[in-house]
């Protein structure tokens, strides 16, 4: 069958004989192992791994992670794709993979890449992309693949992880990721955000940051981190590190981030960081690559910290200082990170997520007190689009817009200003679109602590516009209120905007008389009679 070499079950557990793993092959032919598989972390996110490997003290193995978009057999396509890009030209490769492949592998991609990766009931294979690359590597290179399971009953270990993890180069590798080397950082020095030497003399607000990391006596792993300006112009505030892995470098990282946040939401546009880690500085010297020109890790959130400081029109400088123990700045960071490390480790960066509309709609009681009301009706549904203002406790007479075709950032900062203008406090968003409710109450505080990203470090639309909403959001008391059922009020509302827009369609349009050929109208004769 066509698609039996493309089977998603998983390789069944057969014992792996340990001469696969002995056989040596010709001068002319190489050898590859290939894995790949999927896995949840401790912190609930999914995420895929894959791993190759071509030989003891090869510069060619290689164990990368992959986002959580990716399943076990995307990893294991991936695995393939890095194994024949890594070939050497002109010598013949043999794959052993623990995905399901024969000897009709090749025929099979191929009379597949041929029908665009369409199936016979219309529909495209899972990992079309992934196989389509994978063809495409594959043109004009002799390669033969072998099926061999990593994971056996008796061998519950992955052989082929184990002998990447195991060989030196692979090791010294790591290590050079880790703690690469610091040439250009020197301290007490001023650099860019750009990690460039700068001559700085004017006095900007200054931030402490740290971070600090142990090790329990049972092993367990905490961080925590905290921000401090002296001059107070913002709060100082320890916090907990919940990210996974736990280690010091993310911790600083995470501190930085939130020095920026917090000169952001208090109106600072210049700010001077002052850290006691060089290893930030000379990775932004290095666009965030080692020696090799590979990924350092956690570069998601140095990605993060770029894009916040040229999105909002930042200017920053960083400032590598030596820790003394006897200053009185780094000993309250000190005080403050011990502080977060008694801090309980939650589940914020995935709690909100699971809000349901019950959650999160009502949650502000208006009482007597006047409020901007706003009723939306969103397109999509049988109702007619537009959105109605009136006040809450007040006989104003309520406004008409039909047609509001904005986008839910824009329909929300629309509400706000409004607000604002009118000097309204409290406001309530009644509409039936859950979507607004939910990005409003439930995902935007998450897009914030994620640096205005989504669980897969993608940025959001309208990043900024977001940012502007949740600024204003700290303005103003909102209340959402969900129209799953339509009362006698909003039925009354609905059928006025639906007039209202109707009579704008209604409205004649004034027609320009025809002019013939050669004739001069009669706009072009008052003009030159009045130019006369």
């Amino acid at each position: 069958m066509l698609l039996s070499c493309l089977r998603f079950d998983l390789p069944k557990l057969t014992r792996v004989s340990s001469c696969c793993l002995s056989d040596l092959p010709s001068s002319s032919t190489e050898q590859a192992f290939c894995t790949g598989y999927s896995f949840v972390r401790k912190d609930g996110s999914k995420c895929s791994k894959y791993g190759v490997y071509f030989g003891e003290n090869d510069s060619r193995n290689c164990l990368a992670t992959l986002g959580a978009r990716y399943t076990f057999v995307g990893a294991m396509i991936q695995s393939l794709i890095r194994a024949v890009r890594a070939s050497h030209p002109g010598k013949n490769l043999h794959i052993k993979s623990d995905f399901q492949v024969h000897g009709e592998f090749k025929a099979n991609l191929e009379s597949l890449y041929n029908r665009n990766f369409i199936l016979a009931n219309g529909k495209q294979v899972p990992n079309a992309k992934l196989l389509k690359e994978l063809y495409l590597n594959l043109i004009n290179k002799n390669v033969t693949f072998e099926h061999v399971p990593t994971v056996t009953p008796d061998r519950q270990k992955n052989y082929v992880t184990e002998l990447i993890i195991n060989d030196d180069n692979y090791r010294h590798s790591q290590q050079s990721l880790q703690m690469p080397k610091l040439t250009n950082v020197q301290p007490d020095t001023v650099y860019d955000s750009f990690g460039k030497y700068v001559h700085h003399t004017v006095k900007w607000p200054e931030c402490f940051v740290g971070g600090k990391f142990v090790k329990r006596m049972n092993g367990y792993l905490a961080a925590s981190y905290t921000t401090y300006w002296p001059a107070g112009q913002c709060k100082s505030i320890p916090r907990r590190l919940s990210l996974f892995p736990i280690t010091q470098f993310r911790a600083d990282l995470c501190a930085i981030e939130s020095a920026l946040n917090e000169a952001y939401d208090n109106g600072l546009s210049e700010v001077l960081i002052s850290m006691k880690t060089p290893f930030f500085i000379h990775c932004l010297q290095n666009d965030w690559k080692n020696e090799v020109k590979n990924d350092l890790p956690n570069k998601f959130l140095y990605q993060r910290i770029s894009d916040f400081v040229s999105k909002r029109k930042m200017h920053v400088r960083y400032k590598y200082v030596v820790p003394d123990d006897e200053d009185s700045h780094w000993k309250i960071v000190s005080e403050l990170c011990e502080e977060g490390l008694s801090f309980p480790v939650t589940a914020k960066d995935r709690e909100e997520y699971k809000w349901t509309l019950e959650d999160i709609t009502n949650d502000v009681e208006i009482g007597t007190r006047v409020a901007l009301r706003a009723r939306v009706f969103r397109h999509g549904t049988k109702l007619f689009p537009g959105t109605v203002y009136d006040k809450v406790n007040s006989d104003e007479a309520p406004s008409f817009i039909p047609y509001a075709r904005q986008s839910i950032p824009d329909l929300l900062l629309e509400i706000m200003n409004r607000a604002i203008k009118e000097n309204e406090k409290y406001v309530v968003i009644r509409t039936d679109s859950a979507t607004m409710i939910k990005s409003l109450k439930s995902w935007m505080p998450v897009w914030k602590r994620n640096g205005w990203r989504n669980r897969l470090h993608k940025p959001i639309k309208d990043d900024e516009k977001w940012c502007e909403i949740f600024k204003l959001n700290d303005k103003l008391m909102i209340r959402t209120e969900y129209m799953e059922n339509l009362d006698d009020e909003d039925v009354k509302m609905e059928a006025k905007l639906r007039e209202v827009g109707k009579n704008k369609e209604r409205k004649p349009r004034t027609k320009k008389p025809k002019t013939m050929p050669g004739e001069m109208s009669e706009e072009k004769k008052e003009s030159d009679h009045l130019n006369i």
